[in-house]
């Protein structure tokens, strides 16, 4: 899996030569999500055209690398997996199409006509990139709202973000480090700027930037304890693609006996993958009773029981959206697990209530997210 993740293919030919089975796809099909979630166009090329991974190589949750390339506004990456055919009719575990859930300008590269000639960045040739390399990503002009929307949570300016936000400012956009408020609000130690955010449609509690940093990371680097305790009790868990990958894809095949061997090698249970999921997520959502009852027992997820994914929802959210989840839904729901509605309840004041009233949890579609005019004026000057 090394060897295919890092275009190692003299490693892989000899593996291959030793007996080694390239072609399962249940061992390699979080390649090609791995490499776009790292906006690393190299490798997914490689994996791809040297390796013969399928393009359409899906995860337990049925997300395809064009789908998490999307969602992350990676332009390179889907134009990239675009050429390569990647099929973009192709849906998730909750229906939606990459272009459902695409960022910037990821929405009209999926958009008719679909362009799917060979990519500029690939014209001028691919480097191999290192382990933990920190790949550019492709600068997107930031409109004027979002921009004061991310200086306001760097400072802490909780009127403006309650205003722009009920004028339809996106919380949940980012820079071009994508950097979100939730991020910057986190850095600084803005507590409550933080209580406005965790509750917003479309907000990820755990989210990474392009350094691979979430807002609890953040939090907790620059000694802001009460921060990084609100973010834990809301939702907020460790983050690793590698290992968070490896939790969810055994506890969704209910590999009970893989999950023991990643818990004695010293990984935290309550890892999440790129898109926030857990393994208790994935055992929830597949009705493996015996999985999420061991779980539950391990000390590190009955603290992490209600981590909240991409799509807003908690091991109980998960479990209650699958017809095979009533019964981990009682188990979870007896050890204390709750809905992500019922998670946000309280973190707003009354204020707060006024301006956006937390509802009940939906993925809000980056396309269908409220655009703002040219004509725009910024939040600071109404109020004065």
């Amino acid at each position: 899996m090394d060897a295919m993740q890092y275009g190692h293919t003299e490693v892989l030919e000899l593996l291959r030569s030793n007996g080694a089975d390239s072609a399962a796809a249940s061992k390699f099909v979080g390649m090609i999500c791995h490499a776009a979630a790292n906006n690393d166009s190299g490798t997914v090329l490689r994996l791809i055209e040297e390796n013969s991974v399928d393009v359409n190589s899906a995860d337990y949750d049925q997300r395809t690398g064009l789908h998490v390339a999307a969602a992350l506004g990676y332009t390179d990456v889907v134009r990239t997996l675009l050429y390569k055919n990647a099929d973009i009719s192709l849906v998730d575990r909750w229906g939606q199409t990459a272009k459902d859930g695409a960022y910037g300008q990821c929405v009209s590269l999926l958009s008719d006509p679909v362009d799917r000639s060979k990519p500029e960045i690939l014209a001028k040739g691919t480097k191999r990139t290192k382990k933990n390399e920190v790949v550019p990503v492709e600068v997107e002009e930031l409109n004027a709202a979002t921009k004061e929307l991310l200086d306001a949570a760097a400072q802490g300016e909780l009127k403006t973000i309650m205003a722009l936000a009920k004028r339809g400012g996106n919380c949940a956009c980012m820079d071009y480090d994508r950097r979100t408020p939730l991020h910057l609000a986190a850095t600084g130690g803005h507590l409550q700027v933080l209580r406005f955010l965790v509750g917003q449609k479309g907000v990820s509690v755990n989210c990474t930037d392009r350094f691979g940093s979430s807002p609890l990371q953040d939090a907790a680097k620059h000694g802001f304890e009460s921060c990084s305790k609100f973010l834990l009790s809301h939702g907020a868990t460790a983050m690793d693609q590698r290992s968070g990958f490896t939790l969810c894809d055994s506890a969704a095949k209910a590999d009970l006996s893989k999950l023991k061997e990643l818990q004695l090698r010293g990984v935290d249970l309550a890892t999440s993958d790129y898109d926030g999921r857990t393994a208790l997520h994935l055992a929830a959502v597949e009705g493996h009773v015996k999985e999420v009852e061991w779980l539950l027992a391990q000390p590190g997820v009955k603290d992490s029981i209600n981590a909240v994914d991409c799509m807003q929802q908690t091991p109980y959210d998960a479990a209650l959206a699958s017809d095979k989840g009533t019964e981990t839904r009682t188990l979870i729901a007896n050890a204390g697990g709750i809905s992500w509605e019922k998670l946000m309840e309280g973190v707003a004041t009354e204020s707060l209530d006024e301006v956006a009233p937390f509802s009940k949890a939906v993925h809000v579609s980056k396309s269908q997210q409220v655009s703002t005019s040219d004509e725009y004026t910024p939040v600071s000057l109404v109020q004065q």
